[in-house]
Parts: C-alpha cells; sequence; structure tokens
C-alpha cells in the first residue's frame, strides 16, 4: 500500500526537480547568450546554435527512443503532422524571431518582466483552448511568482514603458504569446509523439528560416567560431535550446502546461544571484522579498496540484 502511493509523489518530485534544472540552465544562459551576441551578428548566433540544438536532440531521440517513431492509432498521420508544424512555427520560428529581435529594442528589464508574465498566458490560453480547470490556490500561487518576478527585476534600473523600447515591449509581448500558445498547444500532442522528437521536430523544421536570416551576414561567420564566442554558443545550443527544452516538453507533459510554466518565473532569480556573485552586485531588500514570493508561489503551486 506505501509502495503504490510512493511512485506517483516520486514522480511528481523529480518532475518538479527536472523543470526548475531547466529554469536554471536557463537563466545562467542569459549572460552567456549576452556574450556570444556581442560578438556576433544575432542571426548567425542563432542559427548555429539552434542547429547545435537540432544535434543534440536528435543524437538524445536516438539514444532513448531509436530512429522511428511508432505510429499512433488515435490520429491520422496527416492530422499530427499539421500540429507538429504549428507547434514549429510558434515554439521553433515565431517565438525565437520575436524574442531575439525584441530584446534588442528594448532593455532587460523589459524583456525579463514582460516574460514573466508568460505563465499567466499559459494558464489564460489552456482554459480557453482546453478548458482546464485551474483550482484558486494555483491562480494564487501564479500571481506570487508574477509578484515575486516584477519585484526582484523592478530594483535593476532597466525598467522603460516609453519611449524606443515601446516597440521592442510589443514584440517582446509576441514572443510571450507566442511561447505560452505554444506551451498549450503541446499537451495534446504528446499524447501521441515524444517531448524529445516534439522538441526535435520543432528545431529541425525551422532551421532553413533562421539559416534564411543569418546568411545574408555571412561574413559574421568566422567570428562565430572563435573560442569563448563558440563556446558561449554552444552552451546556449547544446544546455539550454537543446537537453532543456526536451525536458521541459517532459514536463508538460506530466503536469500540464499551466504548472510547468510557472517555473520561468525562477530564471530572474537565479540571473539576481549569479549577477551577485559573476559582477558584485548586490541584490536589495526588495529583490530578496521577490525571490521569497517565487518560492512560495512554488510551494503553493505544487500543493495545488497535489490537491
Amino acid at each position: 500500500m506505501n509502495n503504490t502511493g510512493s511512485k506517483p509523489h516520486s514522480s511528481t518530485f523529480w518532475t518538479d526537480f527536472s523543470l526548475l534544472a531547466v529554469a536554471v540552465i536557463w537563466g545562467i544562459n542569459a549572460p552567456v547568450m549576452k556574450f556570444g551576441i556581442l560578438h556576433v551578428d544575432p542571426f548567425v548566433f542563432n542559427a548555429i546554435r539552434l542547429s547545435i540544438s537540432a544535434i543534440s536532440l536528435w543524437f538524445c531521440v536516438l539514444l532513448f527512443e531509436g530512429p522511428k517513431a511508432e505510429p499512433s492509432e488515435k490520429v491520422k498521420p496527416w492530422q499530427l503532422l499539421g500540429w507538429i508544424v504549428g507547434f514549429s512555427i510558434f515554439s521553433g520560428a515565431v517565438y525565437q524571431i520575436t524574442f531575439l529581435a525584441g530584446i534588442f529594442r528594448t532593455t532587460a528589464g523589459n524583456t525579463a518582466l514582460i516574460m514573466s508574465s508568460c505563465p499567466m498566458w499559459t494558464a489564460i490560453l489552456a482554459v480557453i483552448a482546453t478548458r482546464d480547470q485551474l483550482s484558486r490556490i494555483t491562480w494564487l500561487g501564479l500571481s506570487m511568482t508574477l509578484l515575486g518576478t516584477i519585484l526582484v527585476i523592478s530594483q535593476r534600473g532597466e525598467l522603460a514603458i516609453s519611449g524606443a523600447s515601446f516597440y521592442g515591449n510589443v514584440i517582446v509581448l509576441a514572443a510571450a504569446l507566442a511561447w505560452a500558445s505554444a506551451s498549450v498547444a503541446s499537451k495534446p500532442m504528446l499524447n501521441h509523439v515524444s517531448a524529445i522528437r516534439l522538441a526535435f521536430y520543432s528545431m529541425f523544421l525551422t532551421l532553413p528560416i533562421h539559416w534564411a536570416l543569418a546568411i545574408p551576414n555571412w561574413q559574421d561567420f568566422p567570428k562565430a567560431f572563435e573560442p569563448w564566442t563558440f563556446a558561449s554558443i554552444f552552451y546556449s545550443g547544446f544546455f539550454s535550446t537543446g537537453v532543456a527544452y526536451a525536458m521541459w516538453n517532459d514536463g508538460i507533459k506530466k503536469v500540464g502546461a499551466p504548472h510547468a510554466a510557472v517555473y520561468q518565473n525562477v530564471i530572474p532569480l537565479v540571473a539576481l544571484i549569479g549577477a551577485w556573485f559573476m559582477i558584485d552586485e548586490v541584490p536589495v531588500a526588495l529583490q530578496l522579498w521577490g525571490g521569497a514570493s517565487i518560492i512560495a508561489g512554488l510551494v503553493v503551486m505544487r500543493r495545488g496540484r497535489q490537491s
């Protein structure tokens, strides 16, 4: 009796741990990606890192599943293909391009704040599209993590709403909506295709778009292979957009898009701690309260899922 009851709890723990690890990887990726883009054209950076992501995901597919996918008897092949293409457009193309374009037209603080709204957009879209029922405690956890993210970012002196950054803010908001849409859309697909394979499809199918954007800046390709620049591209491609991407999709399959999306709010907290250790940027009291609110929101969210 005890052994049977412990399996779901253990599975939930490792899913939460995996999603938290993804947030840490993505948090570390922020300064790494900034370094790379300062030394090479952003579209060149994107094309190479996403190619590395596709290769790493394909090796994961071969390692865990083999080259051939088992056909699903519950959905027609052409219908599944349409779902995958639609998901790939939002996740591998629209999100990647709008995020890249937006972050260059607004501040880092604005970008992080707008992207922290993803859990709310995901929850709203999930309710509309899939009629997911979210409890009051779930909404409370989402609100607490969003509030904590705002507190963490608000003291960095990078918040700007008007002027030249306005259009960048709008583009980043489009990226947030694209990410939330892809998260919700992936849930039913994961009943017919594995998380790792879906992540690979998304990267592979959209690579021609990213290379088409990078080729006009071909003169920057030699810069991409300078040691430290390529190291940043490799980390961002292999870990952040490769391995972590597969882990993220697997988390959505197990706990649902709204619950998984809340872990995105840990990313600014990880970035804050990283800045503290790397560049002696000591956090102020309001940021510490924000970090506490993020962690408390995750605890509330997890309790709501268990109940």
